[in-house]
């Protein structure tokens, strides 16, 4: 229950692989209230946990708060098929008010987890730029970017720009990216 002597466990979630812990200052505990959990599964037909989401939703005073970690559809073509993802945990999540999407219940949600939206500039052009430090210029290749400036997912989220070099896939059977 404890991680360490100066934090407590107060929610966890999971759905298959998708976990989901919190923890908060042993300080804090007696100021925790309302917490829940739910889950959203998006596998095959809606029903396998393998791709979907899980939630904890807590009250610190009088504020509250989400975290939502999801794991979205793969693959660099399926940017619509995520996108549904996305508007499927958030209304799909049974959090307090059933009637409201997820994002729109609290003071302040964090959504994290394996998106899957990729960068489409291609892997040597984008590790020319890393190379040369130019990171911000990978951002206009971002998918996740480009949806969230269009409105189709994330309305009403801040992201800032990464400041740190992505991650890529190894060629196989190379053991290079």
């Amino acid at each position: 229950e404890h991680f360490g002597t100066f934090y407590h466990l107060i929610v966890e979630v999971q759905l298959m692989e998708i976990f989901l812990v919190v923890f908060v200052k042993q300080t804090f505990v007696h100021k925790i209230s309302n917490t829940e959990t739910g889950t959203v599964a998006l596998g095959v037909a809606g029903l396998l946990g393998n791709k979907g989401a899980v939630a904890a939703a807590f009250d610190v005073m009088d504020t509250s708060f989400c975290f939502i970690n999801a794991h979205f559809t793969a693959h660099e073509d399926a940017v619509e098929e995520r996108n549904a993802n996305f508007a499927d945990v958030i209304h799909g999540l049974s959090l307090r008010d059933k009637t409201i999407d997820a994002t729109y219940q609290f003071n302040h949600v964090f959504f994290l987890g394996d998106l899957n939206y990729r960068n489409e500039m291609p892997a040597e052009n984008s590790l020319d730029l890393i190379t040369k430090g130019k990171l911000s210029d990978l951002h206009a290749f971002d998918q996740l970017s480009r949806e969230m400036s269009a409105g189709n997912v994330f309305r009403d989220f801040l992201t800032p720009i990464p400041k740190f070099n992505p991650t890529f896939r190894l060629v196989k059977g190379s053991g290079e990216y």
